[in-house]
């Protein structure tokens, strides 16, 4: 699809982040693959989505993927879309946007905030992001809670599209919890590791609600 320039400006301000060393890279070559991805999540449904995005190991681009899946939802679909940094114990979306990470996701299920608190201004209306929050020591016990439920819900009634950045799946028990309380798992393979990376998927993939894989290379 065609975009203007206003629209390619806005997006590369995302991956441009106020540290070098953190900027996530802009994925403007794979818009119309995410769309596939969205068309096939979507079709025969109505209503409202929450996807979550991970992969089998640390930095193969979950979180690139997941900002970019973010902003290619509304510069053409023309969604209200929330990004959730859920990966509780590496957040790096917060450092991308140039905010801090002091309250976020992490308070708000915990009840130290409302949603309204959480939601942060990342200076454009059309994606809202509520950042990680603190550090502990099990995550998974936030999604395991009826709080999480709650909020999700709530969340719903006001956005189109909730997506998740999550932690890696065969690391940690989180990640395979949340799955199974959204709509579906979008798992993100390195291309130069994507042998070592199915091979650990496969062995695990039954107990993820898994709908759809995406390729990165850098």
């Amino acid at each position: 699809m065609e975009k203007d320039a206003g629209e390619l400006s806005l997006i590369e301000n995302y991956c441009k982040g106020y540290r070098k060393e953190m900027r996530l890279h802009l994925l403007r070559d794979h818009y119309e693959q995410f769309h596939k991805v969205i068309d096939n999540l979507t079709a025969g449904r109505k209503g409202n989505y929450a996807i979550v995005f991970s992969s089998c190991n640390h930095e193969e681009g979950a979180s690139t993927v997941s900002l970019n899946f973010s902003a290619a939802l509304t510069i053409d679909l023309s969604k209200k879309v929330l990004l959730i940094d859920g990966n509780i114990r590496n957040p790096a979306l917060h450092d991308n946007f140039g905010i801090n990470n002091e309250k976020g996701f992490v308070e708000l299920i915990e009840g130290g905030i409302k949603i309204n608190e959480a939601i942060r201004d990342i200076k454009d209306p059309r994606i809202s992001f509520i950042p990680a929050g603190r550090n502990i020591k099990d995550p998974s016990v936030l999604f395991q809670s009826d709080k999480f439920l709650d909020v999700l819900n709530e969340l719903k009634k006001r956005f189109d599209f909730i997506i998740f950045d999550s932690s890696p799946v065969i690391s940690y028990t989180e990640t395979a919890i949340l799955s199974g309380k959204v709509d579906g798992l979008i798992m993100v393979l390195e291309a130069e590791h994507k042998l070592h990376s199915v091979i650990i998927f496969t062995q695990c993939q039954d107990y993820f609600n898994l709908r759809a894989t995406f390729m990165i290379s850098y």
